[in-house]
């Protein structure tokens, strides 16, 4: 009875397991395929602000790198 006990828990256990990490594997991909779009306007602000960081090191003249900064 002991064995039968064991072997039930045993097997319990890893059906649960499996089942849950299927589970975070749909998850996992419901999740990237939510940030798609996100992806899209956080990739497009982060070059922008490359090209902006660019043209202010790149600027000599004083007075059109205070107003890169301030725009």
């Amino acid at each position: 009875m002991k064995k039968i006990n064991f072997l039930f828990i045993i097997t319990t256990f890893f059906v649960s397991f499996f089942c849950n990490a299927q589970d975070e594997a749909s998850i996992e991909k419901e999740i990237m395929e939510l940030h798609k779009p996100t992806k899209i306007v956080h990739d497009s602000i982060s070059n922008l602000m490359k090209e902006v960081n660019l043209k202010i090191e790149t600027e000599k003249d004083s007075i059109k790198k205070i107003s890169l900064l301030c725009v």
